[in-house]
């Protein structure tokens, strides 16, 4: 229980601070852009990318608390997008099997390489549905 209190305050405390920046922000936008110097335009543009990188830093930190809290699901995540990315690479290999099983001359060898491949096909039509099913 405390530690989710500890979690609910930070996450308080994180909003609190976006929502100070943002209004920081329009505070400092409010001034007409063309009454601004070199100088001004200058100081107001690294203002600007502070702002974003501390968007950015706290946005990370957060996203960070989560990913660490969760490894089995990242871990899953990761072998997923690892499988689902290897299928069309496979699907090439066995693409050139089957074209290279239809080459041969005798009608009983190309029924046997013909089956063979069809059979990949068929297992790795299985495995992408599995893991395309799986990522939902």
């Amino acid at each position: 229980m405390q530690t989710n209190r500890n979690d609910q305050v930070n996450e308080e405390e994180v909003l609190q601070k976006e929502t100070d920046l943002i209004k920081e922000n329009d505070k400092n936008n409010i001034v007409d852009e063309e009454e601004l110097t070199l100088e001004q335009k200058k100081a107001k543009q690294e203002e600007e990318e502070k702002i974003q990188d501390e968007k950015f830093s706290m946005a990370r930190k957060r996203l960070m608390e989560i990913l660490c809290k969760e490894k089995c699901i990242v871990f899953a995540a990761i072998i997923g997008a690892l499988l689902n990315g290897a299928v069309f690479p496979v699907y090439g290999i066995l693409l050139g099997m089957a074209i290279d099983a239809l080459s041969y001359l005798e009608i009983e060898k190309i029924a046997e390489k013909t089956f063979l491949v069809s059979m990949y096909f068929l297992i790795l039509a299985g495995g992408s549905g599995l893991v395309n099913f799986l990522q939902k």
